[in-house]
């Protein structure tokens, strides 16, 4: 249902197209350009307007939205892009400007297996420290009201796995040296903070300890086993130039952790 309304929806802009700088092959390119940064793009809405004016040119103005179950729309983004779509731009609402990015942002997105929740990467911003454009928020939304229940700040990337039954999701944020996870559990929306590298040291006292100045922790959600136990792929750096590697499961339920594996690894 969804995929067709995508598709009806994407039907209209093209049959709306009036004029030769709205034709129907422009808004079709200017769609094709920004869905390729979303996930589970029959679950979002393209809209497209033109002309709005930035730096003396007009470009397209696309608004990025979510579909409810009750046919609403939750905005995710709003856009603008020039004709030939080699220059991009994101709405600052918090400056009512539009300001140029020039990375690939992957606005990831994960419907819970029962339908009932969304989890999905929302809005960009300008990330001071690092110069970068990165990702502003993750949320998890209630599809039947269009409540956001739970949100955090989020940064460059993020991915989010579902257990079966609906109940937990791991969400993941990344930066350009770390990949931290997490498990929210939708019973009541706690936050479920997993084993980190003080944890495995404290189980394998003979593991090595992270380099001070530059620790690259990597903890990455593989998989659900099951209802309650997550496997998480565990990564950091050693001061002797040495690798820490591994992977644990975690019951989310029983707060056990288990070590599957751990080595040190040369790398480079």
């Amino acid at each position: 249902m969804r995929k067709m309304l995508y598709t009806l929806f994407i039907t209209f802009l093209l049959l709306s197209a009036c004029s030769a700088d709205k034709s129907a092959d422009k808004e079709e390119e200017i769609i094709r350009t920004m869905a390729q940064y979303f996930e589970e793009v029959d679950n979002r809405f393209f809209e497209v307007a033109y002309p709005v004016r930035i730096e003396d040119e007009d470009y397209y103005k696309v608004t990025v939205s979510g579909v409810l179950d009750n046919g609403k729309k939750d905005l995710i983004d709003v856009f603008a892009v020039n004709p030939d779509c080699s220059k991009r731009f994101f709405y600052n609402s918090d400056t009512d400007q539009f300001e140029q990015f020039h990375t690939s942002p992957l606005y990831a997105c994960k419907t819970s297996p029962d339908g009932r929740w969304r989890i999905e990467s929302v809005g960009m911003h300008l990330d001071g420290p690092s110069g970068l454009h990165a990702l502003l928020e993750m949320r998890i939304v209630d599809l039947s009201t269009g409540n956001t229940e739970w949100s955090d700040a989020s940064y460059l990337l993020n991915h989010f796995i579902w257990s079966d039954d609906s109940r937990f999701v791991a969400a993941q944020n990344s930066g350009r040296q770390w990949i931290a996870t997490r498990v929210i559990d939708t019973n009541d929306f706690s936050v479920i903070s997993l084993p980190g590298i003080d944890d495995v040291i404290k189980a394998y006292t003979e593991v090595g300890k992270p380099d001070e100045n530059n620790p690259m922790p990597m903890f990455k959600a593989l998989r659900w086993l099951d209802q309650r136990i997550i496997n998480i792929d565990l990564e950091w750096s050693v001061a002797s130039g040495m690798v820490v590697v591994g992977e644990y499961t975690y019951d989310v339920i029983d707060k056990t952790m288990h070590v599957l594996s751990i080595n040190e690894e040369q790398r480079g």
